[in-house]
């Protein structure tokens, strides 16, 4: 489903890894790109999604618009 919140990019990101991951693989680096993305406003999840990560992302969104995109990030983000 369509979605801006990093948080469950990532918990996807993770699930696909772990299904293509086999214990005996070594691995030096592993990357993951979204590309084609789009803004959007973020449809909180009834069930899952908190008021802290609600506050969160708001509160981001606000310095963003204030000072600019690359105002504020999450840290995995950051290169």
């Amino acid at each position: 489903s369509y979605t801006s919140a990093d948080h469950t990019l990532s918990r996807v990101a993770l699930e696909l890894f772990n299904k293509v991951y086999t214990r005996r693989m070594r691995l030096r680096l592993i990357g993951l790109r979204f590309t084609g993305l789009v803004h959007g406003n973020h449809q909180m999840n009834l069930f899952e999604d908190t008021e802290e990560q609600m506050s969160l992302y708001q509160t981001m969104d606000y310095l963003k618009n204030r000072f600019g995109s690359d105002a504020v990030g999450r840290a995995s983000g950051f290169d």
